[in-house]
């Protein structure tokens, strides 16, 4: 009787250090999780249209979404929430200053060297309409930096119209591959 209860005992402490084992491996598994940032998106679009399509494809992708309509609630939000990245439209409605109020939004980030990226999502092409907007707009706040800054405004810009594919899956690749990037770099 002696033993079996010297078993029991034994097995009862192997099961305990098997338990404690796997809570510290739970821990620290859950703290890297918690220590990982989620990366958030602001879209700033004031029609509307493909925006509850838009927002849903892209939260199924593991982001943060927060919406804003014009030029003023999105710089509201980019100074407030620091989103990672922000989809621009750059031809906002209402516009009292310029045909692609958007633009302005790349100031604003470029004067508060925010860390958030913008990404052009315009029914406007890039080298024939908007590019003497951004090199107009933007020459005093980039200065000498101005050709590598319109050469990564070409680079993400997401043409809304393009035939050959829907501009929501052309959003999503493009934070994808903007993911991968960062990870591949740290």
């Amino acid at each position: 009787m002696e033993n079996l209860v010297n078993i029991i005992a034994l097995l009862f402490g192997i099961a305990l250090i098997g338990f404690i084992v796997l809570m510290v491996k739970l821990f620290f598994k859950l703290q890297t999780l918690s220590d990982q940032k989620v990366h958030s998106v602001l879209i700033v679009d004031d029609k509307g249209s493909d925006l509850s399509s838009m927002v849903n494809y892209i939260k199924s992708k593991g982001f943060e979404v927060d919406v804003a309509a014009n030029v003023t609630d999105a710089e509201k939000n980019l100074e407030d929430n620091e989103p990672t990245y922000a989809l621009i439209d750059l031809g906002l409605s209402g516009s009292e200053k310029d045909e692609f109020d958007g633009i302005q939004l790349f100031k604003f980030i470029f004067r508060r060297n925010l860390p958030t990226k913008p990404i052009v999502v315009s029914a406007h092409p890039f080298e024939k309409e908007t590019k003497p907007y951004f090199e107009k707009y933007l020459k005093d706040v980039v200065g000498d930096n101005l050709e590598s800054v319109l050469q990564d405004i070409q680079d993400n810009y997401i043409d809304k119209l393009n035939p050959s594919r829907n501009y929501v899956f052309a959003i999503a690749d493009k934070l994808e591959a903007l993911e991968n990037a960062e990870k591949s770099a740290k």
